[in-house]
């Protein structure tokens, strides 16, 4: 177990990996326990509500992260086409190296909840909407209106997941290349 960590954030954090990893449902409690290092007590004293709470922590978890790097990037340019290509470059690039996402979506969780569970797919909700709110709030700084803004942060976000998901079906990041391409194109219409 990680010293640094507290038991409740190191049983959110390998919980996050293993779901970002193998899945929501192939993920057993017993194997985050086993993982994290953690007593079994604990996970029922932090989580008494189980596996979905735990999971749901995870997706918050994941989405500050994700939070904080698309913020990071979007406030190092000035031109929010810029920020934005260059985010999803880094994401491509990463695809490129290891063919992981780690911190950088929670689609996974989203895909494999959102049927099962409401309040799992109402969480992944509320971090999808607030990267939309990043990229319109980027958009708006920029002069762009509030209403197109809006809606445009909506399109990228979604334009990043989907090249996600099919750049890791591809097993490279050139499917996340071409969506790059179009923001200039998107941006100045």
């Amino acid at each position: 177990m990680n010293n640094k960590l507290s038991t409740k954030e190191n049983l959110i954090e390998t919980a996050a990996n293993l779901f970002e990893t193998k899945g929501y449902h192939a993920t057993g409690l017993n194997e985050i326990l086993a993982e994290s290092g953690a007593p079994k007590g604990s996970l029922y004293y932090h989580f008494p509500k189980g596996k979905e709470q735990l999971a749901l922590e995870a997706i918050y978890l994941e989405g500050e992260k994700i939070k904080a790097h698309v913020q990071a990037s979007l406030q190092s340019f000035e031109n929010p086409g810029d920020a934005i290509v260059s985010i999803i470059e880094f994401i491509a690039a990463t695809i490129d190296s290891d063919q992981k996402t780690k911190g950088m979506t929670i689609s996974l969780i989203a895909l494999e909840t959102y049927i099962s569970s409401d309040i799992l797919r109402n969480a992944c909700l509320d971090v999808y909407a607030s990267l939309e709110n990043l990229y319109a709030e980027k958009l708006m700084q920029f002069g762009m209106n509030k209403e197109v803004a809006c809606k445009l942060g909506c399109v990228i976000s979604e334009m990043i997941e989907g090249g996600i998901t099919y750049s890791l079906v591809k097993k490279n990041g050139n499917p996340l290349r071409l969506i790059a391409e179009q923001i200039p194109k998107l941006l100045t219409i």
